[in-house]
Parts: structure tokens; C-alpha cells; sequence
């Protein structure tokens, strides 16, 4: 009798814990975005631009999440020079966001941006271009000081390799011409692009000067190139306490 007692009684536990567990609520999943696809994706993206980057405000313009995004700048030749991957991550909480891609070098990029179905959903061309200036042409920055680069002059190099280098010396003459007070100019020479399409280095190649009103200083900058190459264009880089202006000069005959 007493066996049977405790049978009743664990079985109404049983039931009764049954019951209970029925009432008990399930934490609720987390919610998904919308599907990542390019027939479903609720996402404004705009560019804007100044000389060396692009940058793009990417939206979900539904308020939800953003989506794993993958975004790219790619040059001419395929190679990509610039990139966020991913950038968005998928539940991170915000709807909108900026990036900036930058390039080094003119030549026109394409922006492109991917879901993770490597999906293109974004893509556009970007266009790169410098200031160009000539041999003998007066350039003016902002603080008053003018550069002027007079021809090139070809000497010996000293380098001793396999291959005969000469050298390319550039003068470069400078002078606050506008300016009440001192002001400083700095040119830091980049590369040296030459007629077979190589690109070299400045053996030397700075300049930062603080010139007082109407004081001139005179500089070079020069670069080794093979004997069998002619120089084409230099890309630098000039301003006053940021270099922060490239330009080309073109040197070609």
C-alpha cells in the first residue's frame, strides 16, 4: 500500500512539473536583418570627394541594421589599393555609417561594395588628378611663397651597379613674394617617372625653407635614372607646415 502511495505521488510531481515547464517563457531569438541580397537590400549609399579620397555615407534606409558589407577602391590594372572588409558587421546595432578610401597616384579607380554573397550592390569610377605644371612655370601657394623649377641638368651618378645610371638634377628657386612676415614653404619630391614607364625614387629630394619678406633661397632635388631613360614627369608634394597639395611636373623635352 505504501509502494503504491509513493507511485501516486511521484507521478503527480511528474505531471505537475509538466505542466509548469508549459508556462515558463523561451527567450525570444535574436531578430535577422533582411535577406542580403541585392533585389532586398534597403541601403542608400553616396560618395563625396576631394583630391585623394572618396568618402561614402552608407545608410539603412528602413532604420534597421547595417549588413556585412565589403567595400573596395581598385585601380586600373585590377590591384586594390584601398579597403574596409568587412566593414559593417552584421547586428552591430547602427543604421548609418562613414568610410574613407584614399588613393596615392592619379589615374581613374572604381569603388565597388559587396554583400556577403560577394554580391555587387555599389560601384562607381573615381577620377584622380593633380595640379601639372611646366619647367619655368611661376607657381603661388596660398601663404605668398612662389616656386619656380628651371630645367633639369643631367650629370654622373654615383651609384655603382649593374645597370649605368645618370643623374637628374632639378633646380628649384623660392621666394616669399607676397607676405608681410616669414613663411615657410616645404617640396617633398615622390618619384620620378621616366619614358619606359619605370618609376624611381629621389636620391634627395626635400625642401624647408622659412623665407622672410621677399627673401629667395635657391634648392635642388635630384633622382638617378638609368643612362637608356629619359625623365617624363615628377609627382611631389608641396605646402607650408602640411604638405598637403600634390602636384606633377613635367618634365619631358
Amino acid at each position: 500500500m505504501k509502494m503504491k502511495t509513493r507511485v501516486i505521488i511521484l507521478l503527480t510531481v511528474f505531471f505537475l512539473l509538466v505542466t509548469l515547464s508549459g508556462c515558463v517563457t523561451q527567450p525570444e531569438k535574436t531578430p535577422t536583418i533582411l535577406d542580403n541580397k541585392k533585389s532586398s537590400q534597403p541601403l542608400s549609399i553616396t560618395a563625396e570627394y576631394t583630391e585623394k579620397m572618396v568618402t561614402l555615407s552608407i545608410e539603412r534606409t528602413d532604420g534597421g541594421k547595417l549588413p556585412e558589407l565589403e567595400v573596395v577602391l581598385v585601380d586600373q590594372t585590377g590591384k586594390t589599393v584601398d579597403s574596409h572588409k568587412p566593414f559593417y558587421i552584421e547586428g552591430a546595432g547602427v543604421s548609418s555609417e562613414k568610410l574613407s578610401l584614399s588613393a596615392d597616384s592619379e589615374g581613374v579607380y572604381t569603388i565597388v561594395v559587396k554583400n556577403k554573397l560577394n554580391e555587387t550592390i555599389y560601384q562607381t569610377n573615381w577620377t584622380v588628378s593633380f595640379p601639372h605644371y611646366k619647367i619655368n612655370d611661376a607657381v603661388l601657394i596660398k601663404n605668398g611663397i612662389g616656386i619656380v623649377f628651371r630645367p633639369y641638368q643631367i650629370g654622373k651618378s654615383s651609384q655603382e651597379k649593374d645597370v649605368s645610371y645618370k643623374r637628374i638634377t632639378i633646380p628649384i628657386e623660392v621666394k616669399n613674394i607676397e607676405s608681410l612676415k616669414e613663411e615657410r614653404i616645404r617640396i617633398d619630391a615622390q618619384s620620378l617617372k621616366v619614358d619606359k614607364g619605370y618609376i624611381y625614387k629621389p636620391r634627395y629630394g626635400y625642401v624647408d625653407e622659412t623665407l622672410n619678406p621677399k627673401e629667395e633661397v635657391k634648392k635642388e632635388i635630384a633622382f638617378d635614372i638609368p643612362e637608356d631613360t629619359e625623365p617624363i614627369e615628377m609627382h611631389g608634394l608641396l605646402g607650408d607646415f602640411w604638405l598637403d597639395t600634390d602636384f606633377i611636373l613635367e618634365l619631358s623635352k
